[in-house]
Formats: C-alpha cells, sequence, structure tokens
C-alpha cells in the first residue's frame, strides 16, 4: 500500500468522526507538532498533559484513538529522517513504517480503554492508558508520556507531584467543569512557565562534574570498523588535548563524555583510552566516557558508560533500554543487550562518595527508565547521548525536555553530554 493509499484512507477514516472529533484529533495533532519546536522551548512539552483531557472530551473510540494517534504521530515525525539517515540504504518505506506502528502502537490502550458507559469507567480507562505506555513492553516505545508535564507545573514534588497527575485526570473524568478549568490552564500556564537550562557542569557539595559537547559525527551502534573508529580516537584525542591546553578541565572532578565515543571496547582500545586518561586521574580529575563492551563468547554487546580510575581500574554502567530495531534485537542473536528488569542498578557509578545515575541516549525519551533510576536515589542524572543521525529533526529537543522535566520533578541535578 503507498503512501498516498494511507493518507486517503486515514482522511476518509477521520471525516467520519463528526465536526467535533475532527477538531479534537488536529488539536492533538498540533500539541505534538508545537511541543517539539525546539531545545529552547521545553515548557511546551507540558501540552503532553493536554492528551487525555482532550481523550475524555471524544464522544466515539474512533474519536479517542484517532486524537491519540494524531498526536504520537506528530510528536514522532523526526523518526523518518532519522531512520533514513541512521540506515543510510535509502529505504523510505521502513522510515514511514516504523513511524507510522510505533504511533499506532502507542494509541491503541486509547482506543482499548475508552468508555462511552459511565465518567466512573472513564476515570478507570484515563488511568489505564497513561500507565499503559510506562512499563515494557509498550514501555520500549514509551514516550510522549501525559506525566511528563508534572516536572512543569509540580518541580521538586517528586512522587507526589507524579501522583498528582493521573489524580487530576481521575477528577477530570468525573466533573466536566474540571476538565475544562485544567484545559484552560495548561494552554495559558505552560508557555509562560520557565525550565532552567542545562548546565555545561555541575556541583555536588565538592565534587564537580563537566559535561563535554562534540561534533564527530556519526558513530554508530554495534559497528565493528575500526579503522574509522581509530581515527575518531585520534580526533578525540586531540580535542582533549587542546580542552587541557585551554584549561576548560582544570576545575573538574569528574568529566563526561558522550555515548559510543570509545566505540567497541577491546584490549587494544582500552589500553589507549587508559593512557589518555591516566595523567588526568593522577591530577584528579576522571572521565565516563562511552563504550561498546562485547559479551563473551558472542556477536551481541552491552552499551555502556566506562569511568576511567587510577590504576587501570574503571566503573562501568550499563543502558537497561537500548533503541528497538537498530541496536535491540530481541530475536536476533546480535546487537545490544537489554535490561529490562532491572530496577536501575546496572546504571548506577559511586564517584567520589556520589551516586550517578545514568540514562543513555534513547532512554532519556521514555519514562520507566527514568522512574526505576530515581528509585535508585542517585545524586545526579548524567545524561549522554549520540545523536548525530537526528541533530537536525525534532528529536533532540523532544529529549533534551524529557531529560530537564523528569530530573526537575525529583529535584535531581542533571547533566548531558551530546555527541551530534
Amino acid at each position: 500500500m503507498d503512501i498516498l493509499t494511507r493518507v486517503i484512507l486515514m482522511k476518509a477514516v477521520v471525516d467520519r468522526s463528526g465536526p467535533k472529533g475532527k477538531f479534537l484529533i488536529f488539536a492533538a495533532a498540533a500539541i505534538g507538532i508545537l511541543s517539539s519546536v525546539g531545545e529552547n522551548r521545553p515548557n511546551l512539552t507540558g501540552f503532553w498533559s493536554l492528551v487525555p483531557l482532550l481523550w475524555l472530551e471524544a464522544e466515539s473510540r474512533r474519536s479517542a484513538v484517532l486524537a491519540a494517534f494524531a498526536f504520537y504521530f506528530s510528536l514522532s515525525r523526526g523518526i523518518v529522517p532519522g531512520s533514513y539517515v541512521f540506515f543510510r540504504d535509502g529505504s523510505l518505506i521502513r522510515a514511514f513504517t516504523l513511524w507510522f506502528l510505533s504511533a499506532a502502537a502507542l494509541a491503541l490502550p486509547w482506543g482499548l480503554f475508552w468508555s462511552a458507559r459511565s465518567p466512573a469507567r472513564r476515570a478507570c480507562g484515563v488511568m489505564l492508558a497513561v500507565f499503559s505506555s510506562i512499563p515494557p513492553p509498550l514501555g520500549l516505545i514509551g514516550w510522549g508520556n501525559p506525566l511528563m508535564g508534572a516536572g512543569l507545573f509540580f518541580p521538586g514534588f517528586r512522587w507526589y507531584g507524579l501522583a498528582f497527575m493521573p489524580a487530576l485526570y481521575v477528577g477530570a473524568a468525573l466533573c466536566p467543569k474540571l476538565r475544562r478549568g485544567l484545559i484552560v490552564f495548561v494552554l495559558l500556564a505552560a508557555p509562560c512557565l520557565r525550565v532552567p537550562a542545562v548546565s555545561e557542569n555541575i556541583s555536588l557539595g565538592d565534587v564537580t562534574i563537566l559535561g563535554l559537547n562534540t561534533s564527530f559525527g556519526r558513530m554508530a551502534s554495534g559497528s565493528g570498523d575500526f579503522d574509522s573508529q581509530y581515527e575518531r580516537e585520534r580526533a578525540v584525542f586531540q580535542y582533549m588535548n587542546e580542552k587541557e591546553r585551554n584549561g576548560e578541565l582544570e576545575d573538574a572532578d569528574i568529566v563526561i563524555l558522550p555515548e559510543t565515543i570509545i566505540g567497541r571496547m577491546n584490549p587494544t582500545t582500552r589500553k589507549r583510552w587508559r593512557k589518555l586518561f591516566e595523567p588526568f586521574a593522577e591530577k584528579g580529575t576522571m572521565f565516563v566516557a562511552g563504550a561498546e563492551i562485547p559479551s563473551i563468547g558472542g556477536p551481541k554487546y552491552d552499551n555502556t558508560m566506562v569511568l576511567f580510575e587510577a590504576n587501570g581500574v574503571y566503573q562501568v554502567a550499563k543502558q537497561r533500554f537500548p533503541v528497538p530495531f537498530s541496536m535491540y534485537q530481541p530475536f536476533s542473536g546480535e546487537g545490544a543487550n537489554a535490561y529490562l528488569s532491572s530496577p536501575g542498578g546496572v546504571s548506577i557509578m559511586e564517584v567520589h562518595g556520589k551516586r550517578l545515575g545514568f540514562l543513555v541516549c534513547y532512554e532519556q525519551f521514555l519514562t520507566w527508565p527514568f522512574l526505576s533510576l530515581v528509585s535508585q536515589k542517585p545524586d545526579a542524572i548524567i545524561a549522554p547521548s549520540n545523536l548525530w543521525w537526528c541533530k537536525d529533526t525534532s528529536l533532540p529537543g523532544i529529549q533534551a525536555a524529557a531529560t530537564r522535566l523528569w530530573a526537575r520533578l525529583f529535584g535531581v541535578a542533571s547533566i548531558t553530554a551530546v555527541n551530534r
């Protein structure tokens, strides 16, 4: 079925939704677009909290599921150019298929749990729809969760702030006046509220952490191209030496480099990187860098952040939720390992007496990795990424907003290190 045919069929379905249904569908699509206009407006992500309220206004199951689909479809539009660049095979069909299927999967619960019978049934339905995309398996692609609005409207309230959101949705299901009042409040408040910008460094008592953003371009996950990896190493080493000469690393106790910057870790690469970082470690500065550590006896690997300490010792924090299809391939013997059942302990490092919790790239889009990680009570959230493949899309803005709002809700310091 070609794209034009799909568009025609979609239009036919929308036309059968009635005037109010059409309005809800287009409003939901507008939310997806407006809330992802750039990295400098994370407050607009608060509009996500409108989606359950619009869903409660729907007069039919068709309108309810199409409104949800329109939101996720417009929000995830960056999947098409991003996957086109990532896979490098010119397949627009795969790009559009991933886009459509991910939006459809996330919209499905909103159709299943919609009910016209009673406000109480709708109250239960909205709770189930909101929470269904948090844990796996749907949590593997569960971005755009409306609960993220808690970070904008209830900063610092932690789990209480998170609980306020579903409580308000239940109240909105039972009381139409409250529902419409909440819609007006979100529309007026979200554009006016301000979210502090991400700092280049954070201080945890006497420990200073510095995040370095780089522009090394393509650093493919799961790549065995050691020639290009060696060339990148030389560029990174030169970059680090320049930073040292400019005095940019003097006050840092811990320096964070982006995801995958080391590439595949083997004894040779580990020796070269340890040699680079040893002089810094002797001065009291430790480095954390992204690396892929091959599994013993197989082609799979762990996508990790590696801390290099003195005397060749290192710690590892693992990515628990790799990107489905491109990295996480559960039905094949290849790709990245996933730790979906881990409560977050494998993503924690103890450095200078501080607990650092790592959300590696794709995990920053999702809800479950953050909530499970924050349950481990980290002193800071470290958010390294490798965004060379989607740097010109809407995805970096969504990722940055999600990290900032979740950290704001729980009152946890956060820092990023991004390669583009």
